[in-house]
């Protein structure tokens, strides 16, 4: 796996994401193998890799979606999916998928509950 900044930095940009010492296996495979790396308010950044590289287990351990093995690892200074971490993060994902068996109103209650104060309906 290939991790690419694309811009220079101001020094002074705050870190919004970090990783150190990032491990993670799958039967005994490693995915990810001490992994440091921060990214910066304002940054470009890009995860380049062939398939199996490890890019989708990063992205799922920054979401919160999947815990580390090892490493420290934080979002916006808090713990991967929490629910600070949630509502400052978004992401766009492979494959998205809504519940067919739930009603209309069903969806928007859900959609309702990613937010604190969601509107009336």
């Amino acid at each position: 796996m290939q991790l690419e900044n694309t811009c220079e930095q101001n020094s002074h940009s705050s870190v919004i994401a970090s990783a150190y010492g990032l491990t993670k296996s799958f039967a005994g495979k490693k995915a990810l193998d001490n992994i440091d790396l921060e990214i910066k308010s304002g940054q470009v950044f890009a995860i380049l890799g062939a398939n199996g590289a490890g890019k989708t287990t990063l992205i799922n351990i920054f979401l919160g979606r999947l815990n580390a093995d090892l490493g420290d690892v934080s979002v916006f200074g808090v713990r991967p999916g929490s629910l600070q971490a949630k509502r400052q993060s978004g992401a766009m994902l492979q494959v998205a998928n809504l519940p067919e068996t739930l009603k209309i109103k069903e969806h928007i209650q859900l959609f309702q509950s990613y937010y604190p104060h969601p509107m009336e309906y």
